[in-house]
């Protein structure tokens, strides 16, 4: 079921609220809803990914949410391109490990159909 959202900073932080969500419930579902079919996100690994390798990582449990906590968020948004900065502290398996890391998140989305989704994204671990 999709959700509308407004095309304000409200709606926006609804969709990063309903983003952080899905990952922290493992939904991949839910996060195929979330991301644009044309995302391309650059990952901890510095490569580019697209969406279906993101959403096939929770769907096949290769890499699993433990828990996720939101540390800091900024939002901007022009006409109906939105940009969420993010910090979060996580736990995950990944590939049968046990990580805990503080990352940075930033997204770029894109307001289409009624709702909020994310096309374009880049997250980095926090060094300490």
């Amino acid at each position: 079921m999709t959700v509308v959202q407004s095309a304000d900073l409200v709606g926006l932080g609804r969709a990063e609220d309903l983003l952080q969500a899905v990952v922290a419930a493992n939904d991949a579902v839910g996060l195929a809803e979330v991301l644009h079919d044309d995302l391309v996100a650059r990952g901890h690994d510095g490569l580019l990914h697209g969406k279906a390798e993101d959403v096939a990582g929770y769907a096949s449990g290769a890499f699993a949410v433990i828990s996720y906590a939101e540390l800091r968020r900024h939002c901007l948004l022009h006409e109906v391109t939105g940009i969420t900065f993010v910090r979060a502290a996580i736990s995950a398996r990944s590939s049968g490990e046990e990580v805990s890391v503080v990352m940075d998140y930033t997204r770029t989305w894109v307001h289409d159909d009624g709702r909020w989704q994310v096309i374009a994204a880049h997250l980095s671990p926090v060094s300490d």
